[in-house]
């Protein structure tokens, strides 16, 4: 069956390549979403990297540890959750859009918002790494309105 699959797109590609055509990508569910979860991808980033000038290494963020609601975790495993998130499970989420992809990505990101405040207001960061977060925690809560589409 998969062999099957093959056949048929190079079959295809090579019905375009002779047409002069190329394949398009198709138009992404709710492209202001996914512009701002890969803004939220950069900005975890540029976390990371001022963490990194500030002395503080991913494996010294690794050891680092608050308290968050009775859990502990580690500033490096918050910081990759909520980059995954955007990165991963939010496109996900509107490629295989249904009723509940925007409140799991609403969902998902109001707990993102809550990490990255409490993160931000961690006196053990560097201040630089603080006002990132900060900044981190005002884009998650602008998350665009989605557009009215149909679900499958």
């Amino acid at each position: 069956m998969t062999l099957t699959r093959y056949i048929r797109a190079f079959f295809k590609a090579l019905s375009l390549t002779l047409q002069g055509k190329t394949l398009t990508e198709p138009m992404l569910k709710q492209p202001r979403i996914h512009a701002w979860a890969r803004e939220t991808v950069h900005k975890v980033d540029a976390i990371s990297t001022a963490a990194d000038a500030s002395g503080l290494n991913a494996e010294q963020r690794k050891t680092l540890r608050l308290t968050i609601d009775k859990r502990e975790m580690a500033l490096e495993t918050a910081l990759q959750a909520i980059r995954h998130h955007a990165a991963a499970e939010y496109p996900y989420l509107l490629k295989h859009y249904n009723q509940y992809s925007l409140m799991t990505l609403q969902a998902t990101n109001l707990n993102d918002q809550y990490l990255a405040l409490r993160l931000s207001e961690w006196e053990a960061l560097p201040a630089a790494v603080q006002a990132l977060l900060m900044q981190l925690h005002d884009h998650l809560q602008a998350l665009p309105p989605a557009d009215n589409l149909e679900a499958k």
